[in-house]
């Protein structure tokens, strides 16, 4: 199960960043060569794109590549001994994990509000361009707490 959950949080945002590549150059192709513009290919791309950016951050949180601003818990945490470092890693995950609770469930309410509005171009529901903040946010509250898994139980460092 977790090789297949690893598959789809790698590869689907990459097959999602492919499609908006296609659609812009079609997009491209079509008005500069052909005098033809297509009224969907902006609004398919900024739903994709905002889809691959809610989507892919379980997969940064994974490799630890999001931008990060901790030059207060670095300087704090160098003059604490190790039994208080990990209490403060500790304080810290926790605060992630209810961030992340928290867009869960208010991207849910947004999802489930904007059920009857649709799309200017594509006249889809708005909830299909939403539901990705949820669902982005789970991904990464799964790798948030797997990180506090290998950091406490494992004792893997709490570099994380």
């Amino acid at each position: 199960m977790n090789k297949i959950y690893n598959w789809i949080e790698e590869y689907i945002p990459l097959a999602v960043f492919v499609i908006i590549s296609i659609v812009m150059l079609l997009q491209v192709i079509m008005r500069t060569i052909f005098g033809i513009s297509f009224a969907w290919s902006v609004e398919v791309s900024q739903y994709l794109n905002v889809w691959v950016t809610f989507i892919g951050i379980g997969y940064l949180r994974k490799i630890n590549a999001h931008i990060k601003i901790e030059m207060f818990y670095d300087w704090f945490n160098k003059k604490l001994t190790p039994s208080w470092q990990l209490f403060f890693f500790i304080v810290k995950k926790i605060l992630n994990i209810l961030f992340m609770v928290a867009l869960i469930w208010l991207g849910l309410q947004l999802s489930i509000r904007s059920w009857n509005f649709r799309s200017a171009g594509l006249q889809i529901r708005q909830t299909w361009l939403y539901i990705c903040v949820p669902l982005g946010g789970l991904g990464y509250l799964i790798r948030e707490i797997e990180s506090i898994y290998h950091v406490v139980v494992k004792h893997k460092g709490a570099s994380r």
